[in-house]
């Protein structure tokens, strides 16, 4: 897969998850990922919130910002803040759900390489306590 960005545009290639359209945003437009069809990009899963998660570009600069998700929007494997921001780069992987992606930020042509894809499609996420489902059982 090949991609030939916009200077400054972003652009998120898909590496897990049932197939989407193409992602990608220049600098003056917002792009909101999520359930509803009213994101700019429909993410249709039970582990995606309606209004998830935005990407903005403040300064030339890309941000991802978790809307305050249930499941929550994950940055290189780690969980965000409810409602945190935070600048992306080059070679970022993003997770919402089950879906992964990698970032590309430029003008430059970028390939993805399979067997990377492949390596980051098995990084399983860093799991803190507190999100570890646990089984209660009451007896009568």
């Amino acid at each position: 897969m090949r991609t030939s960005n916009q200077p400054n545009q972003l652009v998120l290639n898909q590496i897990h998850g049932i197939a989407l359209p193409h992602i990608s945003a220049m600098p003056d437009s917002d792009v909101t990922l999520g359930r509803s069809p009213d994101c700019c990009f429909q993410l249709t899963n039970r582990y995606v919130s309606r209004n998830h998660a935005k990407l903005l570009c403040i300064d030339n600069q890309w941000h991802l910002k978790d809307l305050e998700s249930r499941s929550g929007t994950y940055l290189n494997t780690i969980r965000m803040e409810s409602g945190e921001e935070v600048q992306i780069h080059n070679d970022d992987l993003i997770q919402i759900g089950p879906w992964k992606f990698l970032v590309r930020l430029g003008d430059q042509e970028l390939s993805l390489d399979k067997d990377i894809v492949e390596v980051l499609d098995k990084v399983p996420l860093h799991e803190t306590v507190d999100e570890i489902p646990t089984l209660v059982r009451t007896v009568n």
